[in-house]
């Protein structure tokens, strides 16, 4: 874990995080002089949706990026020619990105603190955390099992949204299910409905209206505790299963 976290320092990840932040509060700030009305809360929301699309995507990059390359120049070999473990070795690098996950969130919300209520800045810190916990997961088991920068990153980005998505597509299959009743949309809507139960319901998490709106109670943040558990085990499981069984 260590030696983990010693790698994201030498990766320049907080200059890049720096970057991300700084581009969404410009981002926010130039919808705010746009703004006819509400020009607060029309900046606030701009500013955390599009610093937690820049912070999760450029993290999951960085993330695959970093795996691969010790892949490719042989120091992953290298370690697991030590008395180690595989899945202690895979657990390590998994502790290490979620306490720089965490650590990342902190930073990405000190800017809403200029409008935002306190309450509401914590609550979305906290959940933009869980999001980035469950990305490394899935981003570290793609990158070891792919070993390809461009294809992890693409089915990284790919889970990412349809992880947002699923619930509405959940929704849009019994739609369709009333309409018609074919075979093929059953065996879709019974499809969507297992991944719905096995993927983290990421359309809930780190929601831009939490910042000018009510934040969310103690039940929905219990759900996105229990779905980051769930989420996380999930992947890491797969993960270690696929990096333990793996022969090159």
């Amino acid at each position: 874990m260590r030696l983990g976290l010693i790698e994201w320092r030498r990766t320049r990840w907080p200059g890049l995080l720096t970057l991300c932040v700084a581009t969404g509060v410009g981002l926010g700030l130039f919808a705010e002089s746009l703004a006819v009305t509400e020009s607060a809360e029309i900046r606030l929301t701009l500013q955390a949706a599009s610093t937690r699309l820049l912070v999760i995507t450029a993290f999951s990059l960085l993330l695959i990026v970093n795996n691969v390359r010790d892949t490719n120049d042989g120091l992953l070999d290298f370690m697991l020619a030590r008395p180690l473990a595989r899945w202690h070795w895979w657990m390590g690098k998994f502790l290490a990105c979620a306490w720089v996950a965490v650590l990342s969130a902190l930073v990405a919300a000190l800017p809403l603190l200029a409008g935002a209520p306190p309450l509401a800045v914590i609550v979305w810190a906290c959940s933009l955390a869980c999001e980035l916990v469950v990305m490394a997961a899935a981003a570290l088991t793609l990158a070891l099992g792919q070993r390809q920068v461009t294809s992890a990153f693409a089915a990284a980005m790919g889970l990412y949204l349809l992880c947002r998505a699923l619930q509405s597509l959940v929704l849009l299959s019994r739609d369709a299910l009333l309409d018609s009743g074919t075979l093929v949309q059953s065996i879709l809507a019974t499809s969507l409905r297992g991944l719905a139960l096995l993927l983290p319901d990421l359309g809930r998490y780190t929601q831009s209206a939490w910042l000018v709106d009510t934040p969310p109670g103690p039940e929905e943040l219990g759900f996105i505790l229990l779905q980051t558990a769930m989420g996380t085990a999930i992947f890491a499981l797969i993960g270690i299963i696929d990096f333990s069984a793996r022969r090159d």
